[in-house]
């Protein structure tokens, strides 16, 4: 555009920053956020959300935070709930928990209702922490806020409880999880077949991975493994490890000149 004397207007800068974000190169966004004022060019909200956003992607949660409090005075444009879901998921990102928390809590005192992706984002970052409690609390203000929490909400729920040592709680969700007709994904079972593990629960564990079958992912099979091991149960541990595609392919011929390898005790 420059090229053929035609000045980019807002809009060509936004659309930028889009592609930006959307291609996760946060350093070109930076650097076409930072080129605005010196071409004459107010950046918009959605310039700031994007770029937010796009910081978010390198971890720079800091410089995201820094634009998100310059907005009303340099900016002189409100953060609206995108702006907060743009910066708490760049919290996340950064393992910056307690300042995730404490934007999705100012969010009501600003009159913003968070959205979904915000309590997700929120409920992310107290369970990469390990603070099962604080997202357990923010998971059950959904219904009060009239929203429907989704697979991704129960997942990361699930995974903090988890970390927690949570078990009963975790599968609890898995549950709830049928009833509201959320189908659960790998990483549901995943952190559900984990916390039994960590709870000695592995019939429970074994159970799950059963119904997980169709998607079953390495962690789901490590987890009932791990609860095995400690339950002191190998044989049917050698018997779950032998089911696992890649274990089967590992073995190879190597099965054929040690047959016991196919007579292992089933699952009980």
């Amino acid at each position: 555009m420059r090229r053929m004397e035609v000045n980019p207007k807002v809009n060509s800068y936004n659309a930028a920053l889009s592609c930006c974000h959307r291609g996760s190169q946060w350093q070109l966004a930076w650097e076409f956020f930072e080129s605005m004022p010196s071409r004459m060019i107010t950046p918009t909200v959605v310039s700031y959300n994007s770029t937010i956003s796009s910081l978010g992607f390198g971890t720079y949660w800091a410089w995201a935070l820094q634009i998100f409090r310059d907005m009303p005075s340099l900016g002189r444009v409100m953060p609206n709930v995108i702006s907060y879901s743009a910066l708490i998921s760049s919290c996340e990102k950064g393992a910056q928990w307690q300042t995730a928390l404490e934007l999705w809590q100012e969010m009501p005192k600003k009159q913003i209702a968070p959205n979904l992706y915000t309590h997700n984002s929120t409920i992310s970052s107290c369970e990469k922490a390990s603070e099962w409690q604080l997202a357990l609390r923010i998971f059950g203000n959904l219904p009060t806020a009239t929203i429907k929490p989704d697979v991704i909400s129960c997942s990361a729920m699930m995974s903090a409880c988890e970390k927690g040592g949570q078990w009963q709680q975790s599968l609890k969700l898995l549950q709830m999880m049928q009833l509201l007709n959320i189908s659960p994904n790998a990483y549901s079972y995943s952190a559900g077949i984990s916390s039994c593990e960590k709870g000695s629960q592995w019939q429970r564990a074994c159970v799950l991975l059963e119904e997980a079958f169709l998607f079953a992912d390495l962690l789901c099979h490590n987890g009932a493994l791990s609860a095995l091991e400690k339950a002191a149960l190998w044989a049917t541990a050698l018997h779950l490890w032998h089911q696992m595609p890649d274990a089967r392919s590992a073995l190879g011929s190597h099965n054929r000149h040690h047959p016991q390898f196919n007579h292992v005790q089933p699952l009980h």
